[in-house]
């Protein structure tokens, strides 16, 4: 009984699986409390170790490789995962409405990586990563990361469909006279010339569609800054300043009503002589200063005295001819006003015919300046880009898939409890053959 009890060194493999189905049921047990515990640890150990992370950069949009937004605020690469930011985002989609910030806000890091080629920065990209408990898929967290990190596209996006180039509009239509309405009038003709200017230099000389009558025609930029040049040539626009001063034409209230400049001509013609007064007498102070250092003997005046005097005089003469021609073209004004007025009802008609000049300049630029928006626009939102280091955009890493955990887990319950129903089946047999034998010698 001895040898036989003490014979396992032979052990067959029908023996091992006879000893594993003694015990199936506390196997399977055991299996499932091992697999289940193993998959719950990996699964808490690979999550806390696992990041979505999204890799990108901001290409040719203007402005933020200078860290500053289209309007020139300032742009931080820290912004994108602020708090206000964050909300923002969750905000713009249903999609994200399960989203909590607070729990997104605690798992996210952003890094900035600048690239350089011989010393020279090439450009600048940028890392976010954020742990995925803080989504309720990855799915959910791809799509999230995405809409965050197009935000400052977004957010130069809405500035470009706001801004417009008509404040100077606003400004001609109440001007109370001619000079005060050309100006504004070339203030509208230089931002259109610079901004196509600007425009160029800046991305080249592009070529864009503009809609004519339905159907799309395609232009340089420089050609349309051509056309606009052109078409100005039509209303004689560089001599109307000099067509104005030469004639003194007024812009007329309603019924030819000219009480606005006769209030302001009387006033400012008085001011001006006051202030010519003051000149007058403050060239002839110089001047006696000037001859009586002239007169002296002695080496005590030094030259850049004189020198100082010279050109306080050669200031206050150039004042003097400036105040002198203003008020000579006031009074040709006031002289031109009275002898249109004289003409009754057929006075004031070259006045009036400049004023429909103007009139047709302001048409035609409001034309002008809505084409250059449009073109302004297109070229700016075509600059706008966001490149993707990945090819899947967003990237898991540092965790393990649910199927590998739970093959693993799987295949541990198995062991375990395989090991765990064979040995105690084999201990159970071995009672059994030990209590077999015990009731033999007793027989």
């Amino acid at each position: 009984m001895n040898d036989e009890l003490k014979q396992d060194d032979g052990v067959s493999l029908g023996q091992l699986f006879s000893w594993l189905w003694r015990k199936k049921i506390i196997g399977l047990i055991v299996f499932l409390a091992v697999a289940i515990v193993c998959f719950v640890i990996i699964f808490l150990i690979s999550n806390a170790k696992a990041v979505y992370s999204i890799s990108f950069n901001y290409g040719s949009t203007p402005n933020l490789s200078e860290n500053k937004f289209l309007n020139n605020t300032s742009f931080n690469y820290l912004n994108l995962i602020s708090k206000n930011t964050l909300t923002e985002v969750k905000n713009s989609s249903d999609e994200f409405k399960n989203i909590d910030i607070d729990k997104v806000s605690n798992s996210i890091s952003i890094t900035e990586n600048k690239v350089y080629t011989n010393d020279t920065l090439d450009y600048i990209y940028y890392v976010i990563e954020v742990k995925p408990r803080a989504f309720n898929s990855a799915n959910e967290a791809k799509k999230f990361l995405i809409e965050l990190s197009n935000w400052p596209i977004k957010y130069n996006d809405n500035f470009l469909n706001l801004i417009n180039f008509n404040s100077n509009f606003d400004l001609i239509k109440p001007s109370l006279t001619y000079e005060d309405e050309l100006s504004y009038i070339d203030s509208q003709v230089n931002l259109i010339k610079n901004g196509y200017e600007d425009l160029i230099e800046k991305f080249g000389d592009n070529y864009v569609s503009i809609n004519e009558n339905g159907e799309n025609s395609y232009y340089y930029l420089s050609q349309l800054l051509n056309i606009f040049n052109a078409n100005l040539n039509i209303f004689n626009y560089s001599m109307l300043e000099a067509i104005l001063d030469s004639n003194h034409y007024v812009k007329l209230g309603e019924n030819n009503d000219t009480s606005y400049y006769d209030s302001f001509l009387s006033t400012n013609i008085n001011a001006l002589k006051t202030q010519k007064d003051t000149l007058d007498k403050q060239k002839e102070a110089l001047n006696n200063q000037i001859n009586s250092i002239l007169s002296q003997i002695s080496g005590n005046i030094t030259s850049s005295a004189l020198d100082n005097l010279i050109n306080s005089l050669s200031n206050c003469i150039t004042q003097l001819s400036e105040v002198t021609k203003e008020i000579s073209n006031l009074k040709a004004t006031q002289a031109r006003i009275t002898e249109q007025k004289g003409l009754g009802d057929n006075g004031f008609a070259e006045d009036k015919e400049f004023g429909e000049t103007l009139n047709n300049i302001v048409s035609f630029l409001q034309e002008e300046t809505t084409l250059y928006s449009t073109v302004y626009k297109e070229i700016y939102s075509l600059s706008f880009e966001i490149i993707y280091n990945e090819s899947s955009v967003v990237v898991s890493s540092g965790g393990i898939s649910m199927v590998i955990n739970a093959g693993i887990s799987i295949i541990l319950g198995l062991v375990v409890g395989a090991i765990t129903a064979t040995i105690l089946g084999y201990n159970s047999e071995k009672k059994e053959l030990l209590t077999k034998k015990e009731e033999e010698i007793k027989a």
